[in-house]
């Protein structure tokens, strides 16, 4: 259908269009009996590689076959697009009408370079112009000189840029398709310059921020890529969350537009410490005993008792704590840029009590006497009171201060515990 033409031609029984340029043309298939069943089939997928063509009125008398196609530049020459029409009818004597179509199909060269790319400094690659037999190559203004060619007047050059360069070729190209000139960029990368930092230190459980420095280089994009990923928030960002568990090292490649060899490396060591561990259980002492504290942990923390007095060191893992009273300690330890460790113990300091029962007592035989101890300290409430003998007391031997009544001479000895004995 020549008038489906675009940026395609029909000369000489077949369709003419260009390398590197995108044309479209339909074929009608298609069959005097209008109750025909035609389905087609093609080859365009081997004939003309990248092609897309549709079908409409497939399974009717008419079918409408479009194809749009860019051919790359190696894409050149006769290429022939078939098509397999069948009739289902299948009327008398049953056997089905297939027919083949042949449309040829031809790509004109075009002038073209193979292709833009990218490079380390020092690195050369080597330029690869089609579309006609007598090249000349220049370099546009602003890129290396042409010396960085290896020559001028040939179909591969090699080149070795030192900075972005376009390079333009011009051939002898006289084809329909009126392309005889081309550039290509080749890009010359600039190795990153990156720095992750000094070595770090941190705390199991708590969040590290991670930072690649890595100034911005416009046109370039940096893949970056940090290994091991244990631990890290996302290892291809520059600025990861690590939170790692044991001391580790981390690595970092940055590589510019995907360029191996050009990419740069860092690594960071990461210490971790574990925190600490508080051995003591909660305890009951008497007053005026000391308790070692036993503390295993890393000595690079910042260790801080709560409160201070009896400690006789606050800032130290495990001091010597001798309280006067009962109550809570708690230990502290920290580190910068880390959330702070806490421990206690729970220390119960009961009496030491001191009993005197005054001066030994003469009584008549019958007679009562009340014991009448003095006790320090006096308010303690948790005391329990032993006499012996306990015969002839009232109410019992077992209350700081009961009636005597004399029937002997004994010798009494009261004894006073706390809980803890």
């Amino acid at each position: 259908d020549g008038s489906s033409l675009v940026n395609a031609r029909l000369e000489n029984d077949r369709i003419e269009g260009c390398s590197g340029t995108e044309f479209s043309f339909c074929v009608n298939l298609g069959s005097p009996d209008p109750g025909a069943v035609l389905v087609a089939t093609d080859n365009h997928t081997s004939a003309t590689p990248g092609a897309t063509l549709t079908y409409t009125g497939q399974a009717t008398s008419a079918i409408r076959a479009c194809l749009t196609w860019q051919p790359g530049l190696l894409d050149t020459g006769l290429k022939i697009l078939t098509f397999t029409v069948k009739d289902s009818t299948c009327r008398p004597p049953g056997v089905p009408i297939m027919q083949t179509f042949v449309i040829p199909v031809y790509v004109w060269p075009a002038t073209g370079i193979l292709k833009d790319t990218s490079l380390c400094p020092g690195d050369s690659v080597r330029l690869i112009a089609v579309g006609g037999s007598a090249f000349t190559w220049s370099v546009l203004p602003g890129g290396s000189p042409l010396s960085s060619m290896s020559c001028t007047d040939c179909k591969e050059p090699m080149v070795k840029p030192t900075k972005t360069t376009q390079y333009a070729v011009l051939s002898d190209n006289a084809s329909i398709c009126n392309r005889n000139r081309d550039t290509v960029t080749v890009a010359v990368v600039t190795p990153p310059v990156i720095d992750v930092g000094r070595d770090t230190t941190t705390c199991v459980n708590s969040e590290l921020q991670l930072n690649l420095q890595l100034p911005p280089d416009p046109g370039t994009d940096y893949q970056i890529v940090w290994t091991p990923s244990t631990g890290l928030s996302d290892p291809t960002s520059p600025t990861p969350i690590a939170t790692p568990m044991n001391d580790i090292t981390y690595y970092v490649v940055v590589r510019p537009n995907g360029l191996d060899h050009c990419n740069a490396r860092d690594t960071i060591f990461v210490r971790v410490l574990q925190g600490y561990d508080l051995h003591n259980s909660d305890t009951i002492i008497c007053a005026g005993s000391t308790v070692q504290i036993n503390t295993t942990g890393d000595a690079r923390y910042t260790y801080r008792w709560d409160p201070t007095h009896g400690v006789s060191n606050p800032n130290i893992m495990s001091p010597e704590i001798t309280p006067d009273s009962s109550g809570t300690y708690v230990l502290t330890a920290s580190y910068p840029g880390c959330r702070d460790s806490v421990r206690s113990i729970d220390i119960e300091v009961q009496p030491v009590p001191e009993v005197d029962l005054g001066p030994d007592q003469i009584l008549c035989y019958g007679d009562t006497f009340r014991l009448n101890p003095d006790i320090n300290p006096s308010d303690y409430p948790l005391y329990t009171y032993t006499w012996n003998p306990g015969g002839g007391l009232s109410p019992g031997p077992n209350v700081p201060d009961p009636l005597f009544t004399a029937s002997a001479t004994p010798t009494l000895t009261l004894t006073v515990s706390p809980p803890v004995g």
